[in-house]
């Protein structure tokens, strides 16, 4: 018998001038919470940031709308879970807001690179991508902004 369950779901898409629209949503018996983020491309700055507590076991919970607003400004490259975790971390945050951002934030760069390559394929006239090629495929090692984030990206 199942005594709890959680389901988180992250969506992205292309918001007004290029941006990309990051929500991060998490369902179980006791939350109903929707991150959303508005990040600038092709920095991956964080212009937006709106909370929604649809379901919270307590009424404090909402102290948090104003909190997330301190996630405007972050740049989404190395050191930004560090940010996050010392804005939305502790007494005076919440960890489920916390792991959130952290879960839906990143995959805007991954968003922003489907994007890339979806309009390259347009315009090259080319069938679309397979996005999950059998092997890996290495083809970002450009992408300077992921430096130092990740065993990928040393």
């Amino acid at each position: 018998m199942t005594l709890f369950s959680r389901n988180i779901s992250v969506d992205i898409v292309e918001g007004e001038n290029g941006n990309l629209v990051v929500t991060s949503r998490m369902v179980d018996r006791l939350h109903d919470i929707t991150v959303t983020l508005d990040v600038s491309y092709p920095d991956y700055t964080i212009v937006d940031a709106d909370v929604v507590m649809t379901m919270v076991p307590s009424e404090h919970c909402y102290l948090m709308y104003p909190i997330a607003k301190k996630l405007i400004g972050l740049r989404i490259a190395k050191g930004f879970n560090r940010s996050v975790v010392g804005i939305l971390a502790g007494v005076q945050g919440c960890s489920n807001v916390l792991n959130l951002v952290l879960v839906g934030a990143p995959l805007a760069i991954n968003a922003a690179h489907l994007r890339e390559e979806a309009l390259r394929d347009t315009e090259d006239d080319l069938p679309a991508a397979d996005p999950c090629p059998p092997s890996p495929v290495y083809r970002h090692e450009k992408d300077h902004y992921l430096k130092g984030t990740c065993i990928a990206h040393p």
